[in-house]
């Protein structure tokens, strides 16, 4: 678990210079796309079955050439379900983009999120000031490949 709070994004947005063009999405659509995805392991908790029943949640995406390069799915409250950037996409703002714009359209005090614990999500949270809650969660999953 992981939060930021709004402040340290507002002075972080306030330095961003915009060069992706989000746009909203339909939850239903996000939903379908993530699905499609490999996203790797989710938390059910975050899962496109469960945010689709928030009435509350907000996607956006980023598209290129009318291809859908990055996805984030977050509840007006500020709680990231999820959050999805194509592969030959990475490393190059899109998250950071897709972020810090569903921040600003929904004028939240604190983000937070709930993803598993790997490399590449710990290296882009700590970039925009996300600390680690003290809560702790193992979940015990068998690949069924």
């Amino acid at each position: 678990y992981y939060h930021v709070d709004g402040t340290q994004l507002s002075s972080t947005y306030k330095e961003y210079v915009p060069t992706f063009e989000i746009t909203e999405l339909s939850a239903s659509v996000a939903a379908s796309y993530l699905k499609t995805q490999n996203t790797g392991h989710i938390n059910w908790q975050n899962e496109a079955t469960y945010f689709l029943c928030d009435p509350n949640v907000r996607c956006y995406q980023y598209l290129t050439y009318d291809k859908i390069k990055g996805v984030i799915a977050m509840s007006i409250s500020g709680h990231i379900y999820q959050m999805w950037v194509a592969e030959d996409s990475r490393r190059q703002g899109i998250g950071t983009a897709l972020l810090l714009h569903a921040f600003f359209q929904n004028r939240v005090e604190k983000i937070s999120l709930s993803f598993p614990n790997n490399l590449e999500n710990l290296d882009f949270l700590s970039s925009l000031g996300f600390i680690k809650d003290p809560v702790e969660q193992f979940e015990m999953f068998r690949l069924l490949s």
